[in-house]
């Protein structure tokens, strides 16, 4: 799946108080992964894509967004939670280039960020019983 089309649009039309409330989600993700309460760590790191799409500023980004992230929290809850740190890393160097407007590199972060996650989720499915098959690829619309 690509998340190029909404990290481009973002990058182009984010706002200081886009990048605040997304600072903001990393610190609490980091908070609780430090605390120790996985489940919440995974659905706020979740939560960082919807607010992502609301940088868009594009009504139809937001409500797509919206939709594949109440599915990763559907899978989240039912597989279990991503024990990896690797997310809170991974986010700061995406912010990096977000911040700078760097469409490209955020775009590389995000898609390398989701691939490791993927990786993560497809293992934790296989330990629950589910057998891996390989998704078609989907892209998102362009906004």
């Amino acid at each position: 799946m690509s998340f190029a089309p909404p990290v481009r649009a973002a990058c182009a039309r984010h706002t200081d108080s886009d990048i605040a409330a997304l600072e903001r989600n990393i610190e609490e993700v980091e908070r609780l992964f430090e605390a120790g309460p996985l489940v919440e760590k995974t659905l706020k790191n979740i939560e960082f894509h919807n607010l992502l799409a609301d940088a868009t500023k594009n009504p139809t980004l937001v409500l797509l967004m919206k939709s594949l992230t109440d599915m990763a929290t559907y899978f989240a809850k039912n597989i279990g939670p991503d024990p990896a740190s690797t997310t809170v890393r991974s986010r700061r160097l995406f912010m990096k280039a977000f911040v700078a407007r760097d469409a490209e590199a955020a775009v590389q972060e995000m898609e390398a960020s989701l691939l490791r996650l993927h990786t993560v989720h497809v293992n934790l499915a296989t330990k629950k019983g589910a057998k891996a098959t390989p998704a078609a690829p989907i892209t998102m619309p362009s906004p």
